[in-house]
């Protein structure tokens, strides 16, 4: 019910709603997170990117590949996104692409789902609007302001053109400040990677058959709880079962032996 409400909350209309609200659940199952961590996760995605209720379900694919194909977590990928997704989306990236930088930080050993976010904002907004100490750098460098537009060429071009060009960890700390150095350089070990793992990000299913995957486990482990159960109830009843079955025997004797001392019992009663 909260997870309809949040929805609700963003604007989407009831038929909209139980499309997203299905795309929440199968998240959060195929995730093992909360609903109220997948409801707000893929709400802040549509919000941000200006997406439809209907991509919701593609939004939970991408975003569980994402975490399936590397050390990025949910938590990382919320908090991350909290910080950077506005300023992703205004210079032109994907959500896809925002997702499989923060994929690529991760495997990198970016802990920090906050320095994720924070970092990733800082580049952006420093080539977006670039300062007087970028401006030097680049030019020492024989680049213009539009090698680093990240609206043209994406972020994951911007930094390959910057790698190969000699712009290094120093250069990164002059330009983006400690957070957005610290993004610049995980990011640039690992932007090889970008454009395989962005499209092993996208067109898949993975939601779905983690979920199902989950759902068959929970399924199983619900099998073998109850054959255990049982087998515990059967033990359980085992002390019992041998009192009783003792008991019944110990009766059955009393009266045998009382049958064949029935004519000793007689003339005893008579004396």
């Amino acid at each position: 019910a909260n997870a309809a409400t949040i929805l609700g909350q963003a604007g989407l209309s009831a038929t909209q709603i139980g499309e997203a609200l299905k795309a929440v659940v199968v998240f959060a199952q195929g995730a093992g997170t909360t609903l109220d961590e997948s409801v707000n996760l893929i709400t802040s995605a549509m919000g941000a990117f200006n997406l439809r209720a209907s991509e919701s379900m593609e939004i939970a694919n991408t975003f569980t590949s994402a975490l399936n194909n590397s050390k990025l977590t949910v938590q990382q990928l919320s908090t991350g996104f909290q910080y950077s997704a506005t300023s992703a989306a205004q210079l032109g990236m994907s959500y896809s692409e925002l997702v499989t930088t923060m994929q690529l930080m991760a495997d990198a050993g970016i802990k920090s789902g906050s320095m994720m976010g924070t970092g990733i904002r800082q580049i952006l907004n420093q080539l977006a609007t670039p300062n007087q100490r970028l401006q030097q750098i680049l030019a020492s460098l024989g680049l213009t302001l539009q090698d680093i537009d990240v609206r043209s060429h994406g972020l994951a071009q911007v930094m390959e053109t910057l790698k190969n060009k000699g712009f290094d960890a120093t250069d990164a700390f002059t330009a983006f400040g400690t957070r957005g150095a610290s993004a610049f350089i995980a990011l640039a070990s690992q932007v090889d990677n970008f454009y395989t793992k962005l499209n092993e990000n996208l067109g898949t299913d993975a939601a779905l058959k983690a979920a199902e995957t989950q759902m068959q486990s929970l399924a199983n482990t619900a099998r073998n709880t109850g054959a255990q159960l049982a087998a515990a109830a059967s033990q359980g009843f085992q002390p019992l079962l041998r009192i009783t079955t003792n008991l019944i025997g110990v009766v059955g004797d009393f009266f045998g032996l009382m049958q064949k001392l029935g004519p000793a019992v007689e003339i005893a009663a008579t004396a």
